[in-house]
């Protein structure tokens, strides 16, 4: 991955920033992000951060691995994000790269929920028991190269 440049991170339209006031679990006081899209670990994006450019987390829409994941989210965080359909929510969990493809997963009980129309989210810990930590995503592709590359 091509970390961002000062220069590039300048040319960034605020609209594309995403911000999460309350930072990533463990990463408080880094709090805002862009979503990058790398072909070459598709249909996984790079969830960047912007305040510390040597940082990003490789994130996926959970509703590859569970159709349903919707339902797991509690209707109180939606509204804590002022969330009022589904078309303004966009929903990401953070997926642990491994060199095998089949050894890696999706971290399912701690999504980020972000309201699209805002570009405000917050990072959660579900407590619904069918949200995995390790939850395998049997799609992904060949990540070795792909996440050290750059």
């Amino acid at each position: 991955m091509e970390v961002p440049t000062n220069d590039s991170l300048q040319s960034l339209d605020d609209s594309a920033i995403l911000q999460l006031p309350e930072g990533m679990l463990g990463f408080s006081r880094l709090t805002r992000y862009v979503l990058v899209d790398d072909e070459r670990i598709r249909p996984l994006l790079w969830l960047q951060s912007l305040d510390d450019a040597s940082l990003a987390f490789p994130v996926v829409d959970p509703r590859l691995v569970d159709p349903e994941y919707f339902r797991l989210l509690p209707t109180g965080e939606l509204g804590r994000l002022q969330i009022r359909s589904r078309s303004e929510l966009l929903m990401l969990v953070v997926a642990i790269l491994r060199p095998a493809p089949e050894q890696s997963s999706v971290n399912l009980k701690a999504p980020v929920l972000i309201n699209h129309r805002t570009m405000v989210g917050r990072q959660i810990i579900l407590e619904e028991p069918r949200a995995e930590i390790r939850a395998i995503f049997p799609e992904l592709p060949d990540t070795a190269s792909a996440a050290t590359a750059g």
